[in-house]
């Protein structure tokens, strides 16, 4: 299994994003560069003074070539995808390779690509409509266009720009071909929800060059911070964002993982600042952690494990089904691609284990030592078990086990 971290770094988001740098540089070093701010925020100023400093000798020209503007930009991304790569890692996210839009045009795989699609007659020459951008470009002339309607889409779906270069379509199907053609058979890709429209055509196009690919994406929907029951409004274009390295130092990497992986991955999640600083039942990784150092204090405090009958009560019964149950739990959890599973059953285990441990209140023959701290074998066999499991589900999640609380 490879994870493959995929830069697009060409397309109109690429030129803003280059305008908005310039825009601060020339507004903040007076010289009167021709550039509109779309992008506006801190990280923007960080990486204009980067730029700036790495690039003075450019900008003593009043103008700036179409070559120096491609070296900044490269500069500016190149800063942003290891800012944002080391923020993973720092997450315990890892990625084994990164793979650039322009890397994958520079193999030019399109004309073999359109050459096949055309011997299935899946691709067609003409006009869908006007482009976004038509002012200042060729209308009259022809485009190649795929016919994903063939296939539930609700329209053809442009390869080429009236200019002739390739579309942002045209792109995505080439870099998964190139995926493909390095032996990957199964492609699994992670996407905004934003994106949903997107599959109908790339799944078309990927199946209809290759029937046996095994592809599919995972949507994840947007995350939102919340304080004090309120919901902090963010946008990247304004630059009112919250950092994820800010976040997982207020809160911790454990509880940053494990409520990242709390809700399907298509549902709108509110990440409730202030229930998890919180350390009572209430935070369901404390109280996870809180069950497995339970079980642990009772092994460190066991004098002798011996041979005797243990009451199976309502609770108890009701853990070891539970026990039992985590085979299948990750099982179907794979088979879904549901990380979320893990983390329900986490919580739904250590709560019964709660719940016999508070049990053996009312209940003294529903306690795992004796007046003597002796341990019964099925007890330790039992707690043995439930920390096997506590760990495995955490380890799939990120998250190290804690012995003491």
């Amino acid at each position: 299994m490879t994870r493959e971290y995929y830069v697009n770094n060409t397309g109109n988001q690429i030129n803003e994003f280059l305008s908005s740098i310039l825009f601060h540089i020339s507004s903040k070093h007076n010289l009167n560069l021709p550039y509109q701010q779309f992008y506006k925020g801190e990280y923007i100023q960080e990486l204009a003074e980067k730029c700036f400093e790495n690039f003075k000798n450019i900008f003593d020209s009043p103008k700036l070539s179409k070559d120096e503007e491609l070296q900044i930009v490269n500069f500016a991304i190149e800063n942003l995808v290891n800012q944002s790569l080391k923020t993973l890692k720092d997450s315990g996210i890892n990625f084994d390779q990164i793979t650039y839009e322009t890397s994958i045009v520079e193999k030019k795989l399109l004309p073999e690509i359109i050459k096949e699609l055309e011997k299935k007659g899946l691709v067609y020459h003409g006009q869908l409509h006007d482009p976004k951008d038509f002012q200042g470009t060729k209308k009259d002339n022809e485009i190649t266009i795929f016919k994903s309607t063939n296939f539930g889409d609700d329209e053809d779906r442009a390869i080429t720009k009236n200019d002739g270069t390739p579309t942002y379509f045209a792109n995505d199907i080439a870099y998964h071909v190139d995926k493909y053609q390095r032996q990957y058979s199964k492609l699994i890709n992670i996407w905004g929800a934003d994106h949903l429209g997107y599959l109908k055509r790339l799944s078309s196009a990927l199946v209809s060059l290759y029937p046996e690919v095994n592809f599919s994406v995972v949507f994840c929907q947007i995350v939102n911070l919340k304080r004090n029951n309120e919901i902090q409004k963010m946008s990247k274009r304004e630059g009112t964002i919250f950092e994820l390295d800010e976040l997982v130092k207020e809160i911790g990497i454990e509880n940053y993982r494990y409520f990242m992986c709390y809700r399907k991955n298509d549902t709108h999640m509110d990440l409730d600042i202030d229930l998890i600083k919180k350390e009572n039942k209430e935070n369901p990784i404390y109280y996870i952690q809180y069950s497995f150092a339970r079980s642990q204090s009772v092994l460190e405090k066991t004098n002798n494990v011996i041979s005797s009958n243990i009451e199976l009560s309502f609770e108890l019964k009701n853990l070891i089904k539970k026990i039992h149950e985590w085979d299948l739990v990750v099982f179907n959890s794979y088979k879904r691609n549901e990380v979320h599973l893990i983390a329900h059953y986490l919580e739904s285990v250590a709560s019964m284990f709660h719940s016999l441990w508070s049990s053996a209140k009312s209940n003294p023959n529903s306690k795992f030592l004796d007046d003597n701290d002796n341990l019964s074998e099925d007890a330790q066999s039992l707690l043995k078990k439930y920390q096997l499991v506590i760990s495995e589900g955490l380890g799939i999640l990120g998250i190290k086990p804690k012995l003491k609380m």
